[in-house]
């Protein structure tokens, strides 16, 4: 079918929310330089966040924009506004941004003629294993994915398991020629300084960024610290809102760092901050291609940054900035200190010239060459046979018959859970742990770093032996309950363990008694794991441990007497697991006894480990022996906050 030339191609672009945020940003200069003698451009935004600064004024007026309330993926009435909105726009393409609108503008394309293509912002590591499955199955509805770095691609292509063909890499961009000219019109580098409250002698160190834990600035607040102390003419100023404000003010505090450290919150005005600053730093632990990491290298600031996706494609050590190499104090400190001693003018020069690449013209220019593939291939298709014909009529079904299309793709993706999952997951869900589907589904951190493991001969050893709904909930409960050997002759999780780890040895640990198994390299041993005493017991059975699973009655004080107990008894490259971080039962936790889950988020970032009932010994173990600390969410919960970082994994060095 020939394309009519006359005829404009009819985009869509679609995002979550319009409020400050790299995605965002990067939108506000993208579609203003979209070819308007091909494109008739609409944007859509499908929540509004009250309180929130947004973005809307910075789009050109000529754009159609359309506000949506979306409350959530059920609610339906949203769906149908949506879906209303798109047919009286009747787009050829439309481009969602981030899952929420990726996931909707997909499913709602079975029953619309138009071409999608997302945009991959970043590297979501703690996407979860329904939101993974669901991207997966919707690849198939994708034309192409445009990925914002080559990392991104790369990372979304091995997660997801997405074929490497779907994919574009349109790296990011910005303006150049704005940038550089606010600059300029601006007053003198140090009359910014004193407007801004520092000294004219001052060297400013600047950081862009929301305030998220995933933004780590508690690493680069503990960094600074120490680097300040040899270097005291340096200051920080960290430009950005979010929820770890108060965490940061008070980190501060603690550090003395008051008036050294000075956290602006959201500022439109930051050409202001990077004319005054002298290095960019930033100790993020993802990334997908920073504007804010662009616009100051257009603003000639050398970069110090943790080694991120598209940071890896942008920043040359030793030429335009400086790697952190790893998520240390000590690193960031070393880093920092290379910037001091490096030849200034030549880095800053090389910074402008690494940004010229990055100019947003490039970027809208691939942007419009793909929007016209993707209607040439529309057009070129549109009476041949599709094969998704057979997916466009069974959703037809679902909604003649009148059932929710999310939830009966929750329920589809269930079952492929359930039949098509790793060993492990079946042996969980056989037996009924609540590791397995429908409760946490830990098995998938359990399977990433056991599966290799399967034949070997080593110890395994799991504190807490009991399912969800028969575990305590309060010292009533426990001191009510009696043996569990009538509700359990052996311990489900156990006979788990020894179906899918069969050369292993496997030691059980409960407060409650069970039955033996006639296994003998099974063992069972009863004792309160707030004791020591006890505790000695599995090391009577094994002196050396190479996996410790503690799974028990999740208070705190519990979980960190077991973790500086066994911890120097496990081996090299061993592993120790906590679940339910999140999780702790009335009547056990103490006021002078921080909660694990803080204590091991401040070790991963400082190195110390603060836990006052840990022996000085335990503390020196687990401060220098610790080789690396991840976390992974539950599945369980529907809140967000209470299924985050649940489990936490801690590898020996």
């Amino acid at each position: 079918m020939k394309i009519i030339n006359s005829q404009k191609i009819k985009v869509a672009i679609v995002i979550d929310n319009f409020c400050v945020g790299g995605a965002e940003k990067q939108l506000t200069e993208l579609m203003p330089l979209l070819d308007k003698n091909t494109i008739d451009l609409s944007f859509i935004t499908l929540s509004q966040i009250p309180g929130k600064v947004v973005l809307y004024d910075e789009l050109p007026s000529w754009l159609p924009v359309y506000k949506l309330n979306f409350h959530g993926f059920k609610d339906i009435s949203s769906w149908v506004e949506f879906y209303k909105t798109l047919r009286s726009i009747k787009p050829d393409v439309v481009m969602p941004n981030l899952f929420f609108s990726n996931t909707i503008v997909r499913i709602l394309k079975l029953f619309m003629g138009y071409v999608v293509i997302p945009i991959e912002h970043n590297t979501y590591v703690d996407k979860t294993w329904a939101k993974i499955t669901l991207d997966r199955w919707l690849a198939r509805l994708s034309y192409r994915i445009i990925a914002v770095s080559n990392t991104v691609a790369d990372f979304t292509i091995k997660q997801e398991r997405i074929p490497k063909n779907k994919f574009v890499v349109i790296k990011n961009g910005v303006d150049i020629e704005k940038i550089q000219s606010a600059i300029a019109a601006l007053p003198s580098k140090d009359t910014l300084k004193q407007e801004l409250g520092f000294k004219t002698s001052d060297k400013v160190l600047l950081n862009v960024a929301g305030l998220k834990p995933k933004k780590n600035h508690m690493l680069m607040l503990e960094g600074f610290a120490r680097f300040h102390k040899k270097h005291p003419e340096y200051k920080l100023a960290v430009a950005g809102e979010g929820g770890m404000r108060k965490k940061l003010e008070a980190r501060v505090r603690e550090l003395g760092l008051d008036g050294v450290v000075i956290l602006f919150g959201l500022r439109r005005d930051i050409e202001k901050f990077y004319k005054m600053s002298d290095i960019f730093v930033s100790t993020s632990d993802i990334e997908g291609l920073s504007i804010a990491y662009l616009e100051a290298l257009a603003s000639g600031l050398p970069l110090v940054s943790t080694k991120t996706a598209g940071t890896d494609e942008l920043l040359v050590d030793g030429e335009n900035g400086f790697f952190i190499p790893e998520s240390s104090v000590d690193a960031v400190v070393e880093s920092f200190e290379k910037m001091v001693y490096a030849d200034y003018e030549k880095i800053s020069k090389n910074a402008r010239k690494t940004a010229e690449e990055f100019d947003i013209r490039k970027t809208a220019e691939k942007y419009s060459m793909l929007i016209a593939k993707a209607y040439k291939k529309k057009y070129l298709h549109k009476n041949s046979t599709n094969d998704m014909n057979s997916i466009y009529k069974l959703f037809d079904l679902v909604f003649k018959i009148g059932l929710n299309p999310l939830a009966f793709m929750k329920y589809c993706a269930y079952w492929v859970k359930l039949y098509r999952a790793n060993d492990l997951m079946r042996f969980a869900n056989k037996v009924k742990t609540d590791k397995g589907v429908g409760q946490h589904n830990y098995i998938r951190v359990y399977d990433h770093f056991f599966k290799n493991k399967r034949s070997e001969e080593f110890t395994l050893c799991e504190i807490g032996l009991l399912r969800d709904k028969f575990q305590i909930s309060s010292k009533q409960d426990r001191n009510r309950r009696g043996s569990s050997e009538e509700l359990y002759p052996t311990a489900p999780s156990l006979r788990m363990w020894r179906d899918y780890l069969p050369n292993a040895t496997i030691i059980g640990f409960d407060i409650s008694t069970f039955k033996q198994s006639k296994d003998k390299k099974s063992f069972i041993v009863q004792g309160d794991q707030g004791s020591r005493d006890d505790l000695k017991k599995i090391l009577d059975i094994e002196k050396k441990l190479d996996i410790v699973v503690e799974d028990a009655l999740h208070a705190s004080p519990h979980q960190q007497i077991t973790l500086s107990y066994l911890f120097p008894h496990l081996t090299s490259g061993g592993l120790f697991f906590i679940e339910d971080l999140r999780y702790q039962p009335e009547g056990f936790e103490r006021s002078d006894v921080p909660t694990t889950l803080e204590l091991l988020k401040n070790l991963k970032t400082t190195g110390v480990w603060s836990s006052p009932l840990s022996t000085p010994e335990e503390k020196k173990i687990l401060e220098t022996q610790i080789k690396e600390i991840h976390f992974f969410e539950s599945l369980k919960s529907t809140n967000p906050i209470r299924g985050k970082d649940a489990i936490a994994v801690i590898i020996k060095k």
